[in-house]
């Protein structure tokens, strides 16, 4: 993929995972034939920026050796599957495992059909204790812990509160419900913003439906915990409950050294699993010392919200922003004081793409080639209040600011009062 800075390389991680010569192989790709940097996407995909077309080839090699490319492009393409890292940890992971092989080589199989959907995509989650509820996704997958036989719900389009819900089927059923249900729309040549009203017939028409039906899991009988607004806490929660390690930089952005550190930590310790996740950080599943932990944190200047804050690279990396997008994140968050709690979703956005965080935020700044947009529960692609010039814009953040601070003790946190803002917004399309 082309971009301002050269060309952006894409790795997909089988089950988020990379073994220690894996990521020492793209760390030192991004310092040999990148600008340095790498990133980790919303899809816990890694990027390295700044590829020159001439080392393409031989960049491509490099990572086809540690097997860290699909056989096809094809396949490679429509591998859009996302996993709920705790599975990993946990006694779930065979059976996560199992979801993501079947899905895989179901699509390998469907070789009749050149292109599906551009980011048509998976997700794996625990019903019980999830955590991708934000994460957005074409079908996911729950997967009932407590279940004497294995049971997965299933749902549809969109994050775990949007979607629509089929019934619960067997681990088996489940698998098979979906590929059947995505090819089919595969072969429709469909687009994929139709593929909820597609599924709703499908669902409606197809014998599974019944099967569905029949083998129902009463979702009373389940206890379901929804995670923190503050992702960056929760993760400090399960690191200690779990007995891991996780490592994060702003916007998910490493350099090649920042990542160095990284694998040699492992080698250190004699770790050979590194967790790349939809968050935007990394999982070393063991606990660390002390003074390795405060390290990563010392070299880790981001502020208490880094899991809630998402913009795009911006100009000059990309040739679709309207302008910078990270480096206007320290100048918000001053303007914004009490707001910026670890509780707000803030997108910075250099066109209305939105590639960063394609959902809805509590506050979106779109960037514009003569100002900025601000927008309140949208996504960027829905955001479409008036221009604002930069002062304008630190004139409504304040406001907003102000607003907060006043009626503080009226709020749980900062989210909820950015909720209250637009009430009459939330059945409306983001």
């Amino acid at each position: 993929m082309e971009s301002g800075d050269g060309f952006v390389l894409r790795i997909k991680p089988k089950m988020g995972v990379l073994n220690r010569e894996q990521a020492r192989t793209i760390g030192n790709i991004a310092r040999d034939y990148g600008v340095a940097q790498i990133d980790i996407t919303n899809k816990a995909n890694v990027q390295i920026r700044g590829v020159r077309e001439n080392d393409i080839a031989k960049v491509s090699q490099l990572l086809a050796d540690k097997y860290l490319l699909d056989e096809s492009t094809v396949l490679e393409s429509r591998r859009n599957i996302v996993v709920n890292p705790m599975l990993l940890l946990s006694g779930l992971r065979s059976k996560a495992d199992l979801i993501y092989t079947q899905l895989v080589n179901a699509l390998d199989d469907y070789d009749h059909l050149i292109t599906t959907p551009a980011k048509f995509s998976y997700l794996i989650d625990d019903y019980e204790n999830p955590l991708l509820e934000k994460v957005g996704a074409d079908i996911r997958f729950e997967i009932f812990p407590q279940s004497e036989n294995t049971k997965v719900w299933l749902s549809f389009s969109g994050n775990r509160i949007t979607a629509t819900r089929v019934k619960c089927l067997d681990l088996d059923g489940a698998v098979a419900l979906a590929i059947a249900a995505s090819t089919g729309f595969f072969d429709s040549g469909l687009e994929r913003h139709q593929f909820k009203d597609w599924m709703i017939e499908y669902i409606d028409n197809a014998h599974l439906w019944l099967a569905a039906k029949a083998q129902q899991v009463n979702e009373k009988n389940v206890s379901c915990v929804n995670i923190s607004r503050n992702l960056n806490e929760h993760y400090k929660l399960l690191a200690h409950t779990n007995k891991f390690t996780y490592v994060s930089r702003r916007f998910g952005e490493f350099s090649a050294t920042q990542w160095q550190e990284v694998v040699d930590t492992m080698a250190r310790v004699e770790l050979d699993e590194l967790i790349v996740t939809p968050h935007r950080l990394l999982i070393l599943p063991r606990s660390l010392d002390k003074s390795t932990i405060d390290n990563f944190q010392k070299q880790n200047a981001s502020s208490t919200m880094d899991l809630n804050i998402y913009a795009c690279p911006g100009k000059p990396s990309c040739q679709s922003a309207h302008g910078t997008t990270r480096v206007l994140f320290d100048y918000i968050e001053v303007e914004c004081g009490a707001l910026m709690d670890g509780t707000v979703n803030v997108h910075i956005s250099g066109c209305q793409k939105g590639c960063a965080h394609p959902g809805r935020s509590e506050l979106t700044i779109l960037v514009e080639p003569e100002g900025f947009r601000l927008g309140f529960g949208k996504s960027a692609r829905g955001v479409n209040s008036e221009l604002l010039s930069k002062s304008e814009l630190t004139l409504a953040l304040n406001k907003l600011r102000d607003q907060y601070t006043h009626n503080q003790l009226l709020y749980k946190d900062a989210a909820e009062f950015m909720d209250a803002l637009v009430p009459q917004e939330k059945n409306v399309p983001a």
